[in-house]
């Protein structure tokens, strides 16, 4: 992975972060709010999520399997540009556009609402899961 906006940092997701190579799941994070509505601070829910989710039990008996043996590569947090949605939306493509080709599965994690449009832009054929508390992603807010 080459990408030039991704800024390294020492949390991963889950607590532990398979090597880039052994694993097909790539998690990164969009530490971004210039755009929020009501009040600034969904930048920190990338930090915020990675902290909380050593606390997740990683084995789903539903599943029958142990997330830790699947695993994610963390790749870091996004270089993002705060007040400048354009250029961090380009970022979050170019860097999913990367992943995609690599045969890798891109997980992002945010920030607020308009860094979805990011990932979607770069997919072809869009599968995407979106975890939010309210649905509500408009052209009018971009």
């Amino acid at each position: 992975m080459k990408s030039l906006y991704i800024n390294n940092q020492q949390k991963f997701f889950g607590g532990f972060n398979k090597n880039f190579s052994d694993t097909k799941f790539i998690l990164f994070g969009v530490p971004f709010d210039s755009t929020s509505s009501y009040r600034p601070g969904s930048r920190f829910g990338p930090s915020v999520i990675r902290e909380a989710s050593i606390n997740i039990e990683t084995w789903s008996w539903r599943g029958n399997i142990d997330f830790e043996n699947i695993g994610t590569h963390d790749l870091g947090d996004l270089v993002v540009v705060h007040g400048d949605c354009n250029e961090t939306i380009r970022r979050i493509s170019e860097v999913v556009e990367e992943l995609t080709n690599l045969k890798k599965i891109p997980i992002m994690i945010g920030g607020e609402h308009t860094i979805t449009l990011g990932i979607a832009k770069s997919l072809k054929d869009i599968t995407m899961l979106s975890f939010d508390a309210h649905f509500d992603m408009r052209d009018d807010y971009l």
